[in-house]
């Protein structure tokens, strides 16, 4: 099932303008579920039954994994079988029949600054891999990268006698500054990690211990082992809580809404609005503790 995986992901590649390192995820989620179905004693697409896809959906909810990432592999499961449909491999799609999880849409997951910087201090510089790591955990926090983008950067992406990083999502293309210190993790790895570890050659910026781009699979258990280490709930954190923890800092700090939106790449504002909403009450808490008149009072009345 594995060759139509393949040829699966060359018409994503070829023929949808996907990003590639979208294509990469469709065909991880794929490799996945046909691990899952050889276990099940099923090697052909036609027998593959909504049961055996429900039973997958389950194993990933017993991993751990939140609804999101199940909704994800479900509707990687049903664009496969939709393309086997109208090859003519198999006449009904069973995925269309597996209920899509229904996640309640709450707020983003954030860390404060301490322990983000607890996070970002965990790996050790002393290995390539830790240089890596350092610098990978650094740049999603200094620039909100996503991380499929993360993992889609290449070296020539990085231009740090310019201070920013050039983030290309599909067909869209941004500019990320980056500041001092994530750019010094930047340069150390990319003169002392990188060399050892991509012995292969390749464009990819951030690289495995075997020389290729490193996973979506891989970044997560990364931040898992780290946040373990440094005394942090793994649980609490995945890739995407230094994006969020990125914007909620920007926003307590006075940046614009606008602002945040254009470094975050996103196309409407009112996706960027869910940050305000945690950011506000913070900025209420510092003000309540720190400003003359609320702390001499304990209250400061309005003037509207």
């Amino acid at each position: 099932m594995m060759e139509l995986v393949r040829a699966f992901a060359d018409e994503l590649a070829s023929g949808r303008g996907r990003s590639e390192a979208t294509v990469r995820g469709y065909a991880g989620d794929l490799a996945d579920l046909v691990r899952f179905l050889a276990g099940q004693g099923v090697e052909r697409p036609e027998d593959v039954r909504p049961h055996h896809l429900s039973l997958y959906m389950h194993r990933i909810r017993g991993d751990g994994r939140s609804e999101a990432t199940v909704s994800r592999r479900l509707a990687s499961a049903r664009a496969f079988f939709a393309f086997l449909q109208r090859r003519g491999v198999i006449a009904d799609n069973p995925a269309v029949r597996v209920e899509r999880p229904r996640a309640a849409r709450g707020k983003p997951r954030t860390l404060d600054a301490a322990s983000v910087e607890r996070l970002l201090a965990a790996p050790s510089p002393r290995t390539p891999a830790g240089l890596r790591d350092r610098a990978m955990l650094d740049l999603m926090y200094a620039s909100g990268l996503k991380a499929s983008e993360l993992i889609a950067l290449d070296v020539g992406d990085v231009r740090l006698d310019l201070s920013f990083v050039r983030c290309a999502s599909g067909k869209k293309e941004r500019l990320v500054p980056v500041d001092a210190v994530c750019a010094r993790k930047l340069r150390d790895y990319l003169s002392e990690g990188r060399p050892r570890l991509a012995r292969k050659g390749g464009e990819a910026l951030f690289v495995n211990r075997a020389g290729g781009r490193i996973t979506r699979q891989s970044l997560w258990k990364t931040i898992k082992k780290y946040a373990a280490e440094c005394g942090l709930d793994p649980a609490a954190i995945a890739p995407q809580t230094l994006r969020h923890s990125f914007a909620v800092h920007l926003l307590e700090r006075g940046a614009d809404l606008r602002a945040v939106q254009d470094l975050l790449g996103h196309a409407h504002l009112s996706t960027t609005q869910i940050y305000a909403s945690i950011a506000r009450p913070r900025a209420r808490d510092v003000f309540d503790r720190l400003h003359p008149r609320a702390a001499a009072t304990g209250e400061y009345e309005s003037m509207e």
